[in-house]
């Protein structure tokens, strides 16, 4: 199996995702991210689709875990990427490790609005943000 490289994180990113492990975050492993991907991306299924790019959406991605191991498991990169997070750091970190192995165009991260808003509206995570204005 390929591995899917360190996190290339400050130890204040670090620290960071451990604080948000620690209030209820759940990371897929590397290990497990790369057996999903390759369950989900057969021999089969990629024939099928070989002219074409896949979509890999995860819509609480984190450090992008799950993401890098589906990119890395499509050949020639013909993959376009979406990941979304409350946590406005792991979004900025998924697309710094994804824009280490496919081209900045086709990653697509969205930070989703959480907690006490600006404005003082509330926000759990919305999926608004899927929605152009």
């Amino acid at each position: 199996m390929a591995k899917i490289g360190k996190k290339k994180a400050s130890p204040g990113d670090q620290r960071k995702s451990k604080e948000v492990q620690s209030d209820g975050a759940f990371y897929t492993g590397e290990v497990g991210s790369m057996i999903l991907a390759r369950l989900a991306f057969s021999k089969e299924f990629l024939e099928k689709r070989k002219h074409r790019d896949i979509k890999i959406c995860d819509p609480s991605c984190g450090s992008g875990n799950l993401l890098i191991a589906g990119a890395k498991a499509i050949p020639d990169k013909n993959v376009q990427v979406y990941g979304m997070d409350i946590q406005k750091d792991q979004c900025e970190l998924a697309e710094k490790r994804l824009k280490e192995i496919i081209p900045e165009e086709k990653i697509h991260i969205k930070n989703m609005p959480h907690g006490v808003q600006p404005d003082g509206s509330v926000k759990c995570g919305s999926l608004e943000i899927l929605v152009d204005d």
